[in-house]
C-alpha cells in the first residue's frame, strides 16, 4: 500500500507541475502577443 501511495503521489505532483508549466507558457504568449499588438 506504501509503494502505490507514493506512486500516485509523484504522478499528482507532475500531473500539477506540467499544468504549471503549462499555464505560465499560456501566459507569457498571451503577454508577448499583447507587447507585439502594442507596437
Amino acid at each position: 500500500m506504501n509503494d502505490i501511495n507514493n506512486i500516485m503521489i509523484n504522478l499528482y505532483i507532475l500531473v500539477v507541475l506540467t499544468i504549471i508549466a503549462i499555464a505560465l507558457a499560456v501566459i507569457v504568449t498571451i503577454m508577448l502577443e499583447k507587447r507585439d499588438k502594442k507596437k
